[in-house]
C-alpha cells in the first residue's frame, strides 16, 4: 500500500520515517553535499523518493525553510492526540 508524505495516523509503525505530531523541527541535509551521492527510495510516480516528496506534498503549510546548499528543515503539524506524520517520502512503506 503505498503511503504519501504528509499522511498522518493514530499509531506509530516503529518506521523512523514516521514521526510525532509535536511541532517538532526536522533538518534534512542536501543530498548533494560532501560529493555523496543518497539515492533515493523508490516511489511511486511522481514521487521523488525522498524528502523532496514531503514539499511537493505539504508544502509550506507547517514551515519550510531553506538552509542555502545546507539543505532544509520544516516543522511537524500539531495534534494534541499524539498522532504521527510521514515526513520522509511517497513509498510503499507502512
Amino acid at each position: 500500500m503505498t503511503v504519501l508524505a504528509g499522511t498522518i495516523r493514530a499509531s506509530s509503525t516503529g518506521n523512523p520515517d514516521w514521526r510525532a505530531c509535536d511541532g517538532g523541527t526536522v533538518y534534512v541535509a542536501d543530498n548533494q553535499l560532501g560529493g555523496i551521492q543518497v539515492l533515493p527510495r523508490a516511489a511511486p510516480a511522481p514521487g521523488f523518493g525522498d524528502h523532496r516528496d514531503w514539499r511537493r506534498r505539504v508544502g509550506t503549510k507547517y514551515g519550510w525553510t531553506g538552509l542555502g546548499p545546507n539543505g532544509f528543515r520544516f516543522r511537524l503539524p500539531v495534534a494534541t492526540d499524539g498522532n504521527y506524520v510521514k515526513t520522509n517520502d511517497d513509498t510503499a512503506d507502512t
